[in-house]
């Protein structure tokens, strides 16, 4: 499986870009920065994009993609659970802002495909697994499996919890969100995001465990914070004996 980070913050600017994961060239995690990052012939090779929460920073580009996509006349088909697509389908994709692409032009520009809780769903060669995770909105984890792979669980944003779902997937790399600094914890627990020691003190439930991962990538930093935050994310690194990547847009994992 080849992961490349298209995104890695939770605000945007000049050189930093929206959360986002291009699986295998052709599966988007979330759609903060598809087309802000990719070509356009990179961009015709996406037929998937799977969405964690509605929150605009995590699905931005899908009208974008969507109407890149009168050049190719290709369907992207968007997966979620049934509550995330309906957020999507009332508000994002209601034709209020751009054409309605779930319905126009003919074939529709994007398909929604409804996911079940921790029920797998093959899309290409990779298989994804959603669990609930907490957040301020109905948001999910994905589980990420593939053929002769390493697994891989991205918590996509949450407040923390999480390590009950680590003890029954037991990946060897997470994928989690840092989004503010140890100073802003208040902060973190009221939007319910995740702050270097929010992270440590979850995971210090399953260190020396099975459960423990491998390695860690965080993404979802504030770009005006991300120094603090690598700064402390060394810290924890040496507190659970873990390996920590903050990650950096256009890095690429193969596992």
């Amino acid at each position: 499986m080849n992961i490349r980070v298209l995104g890695c913050h939770h605000t945007e600017t000049q050189s930093s870009r929206l959360s986002t994961l291009l699986i295998d060239d052709h599966i988007a995690l979330d759609a903060g920065a598809i087309t802000t990052t990719l070509t356009i012939a990179e961009q015709a090779k996406v037929t998937d994009v799977v969405i964690t929460h509605h929150h605009y920073d995590h699905t931005r580009d899908l009208l974008t993609l969507a109407l890149g996509g009168a050049n190719s006349g290709q369907t992207v088909s968007v997966h979620s659970t049934q509550d995330v697509l309906d957020h999507l389908q009332n508000h994002l994709l209601d034709g209020s802002f751009y054409p309605k692409f779930t319905e126009n032009p003919n074939p529709p520009r994007l398909r929604l495909v409804p996911l079940q809780l921790e029920q797998p769903k093959k899309i290409g060669a990779v298989q994804f697994t959603p669990f609930a995770v907490e957040h301020s909105v109905p948001a999910l984890g994905y589980l990420l499996s593939s053929d002769g792979g390493d697994d891989v669980f991205c918590t996509g944003d949450t407040g923390g919890r999480f390590a009950r779902i680590l003890e029954k997937t037991k990946p060897t790399l997470l994928v989690t969100e840092v989004t503010f600094p140890n100073s802003q914890a208040e902060m973190a627990k009221l939007s319910k995001h995740m702050t270097p020691k929010l992270l440590e003190d979850e995971l210090m439930q399953i260190v020396g465990t099975s459960s423990a991962p491998a390695s860690i990538l965080v993404i979802h930093m504030n770009s005006a914070a991300e120094p603090v935050i690598r700064e402390e994310l060394k810290m924890v690194e040496e507190k659970l004996g873990i390996p920590i990547t903050a990650a950096e847009e256009g890095m690429v994992l193969t596992v």
